[in-house]
């Protein structure tokens, strides 16, 4: 019988994740790294994202990235996906 670690692992997939430096999402984040995930955090401030980007590639040693967006900019939200997948070849979760 498998553990549940090997049932969920996501070693290879990349994972967009929004409001990746708060609290609740940043639990989410830690959750994914932990099974192997590479997280792209976006968030609104900077500074924000990308500490937590770091703190996830520290914790956990998967690759991370961050990208500061604001939701409300429909324009540059369209070109999110494709920016995800020339940096890692792939998207598979948002």
């Amino acid at each position: 019988m498998k553990r549940i670690d090997e049932l969920m692992d996501m070693s290879g997939r990349v994972a967009l994740v929004t409001g990746g430096g708060g609290d609740i999402v940043g639990a989410i984040c830690d959750a994914l790294a932990e099974l192997g995930a590479k997280i792209v955090v976006f968030d609104m401030e900077e500074r924000v994202c990308r500490s937590a980007a770091v703190r996830l590639t520290e914790s956990f040693g998967v690759r991370t990235e961050s990208i500061a967006i604001d939701l409300c900019n429909l324009e540059a939200i369209q070109g999110i996906p494709s920016s995800v997948e020339k940096i890692f070849g792939r998207l598979d979760m948002v």
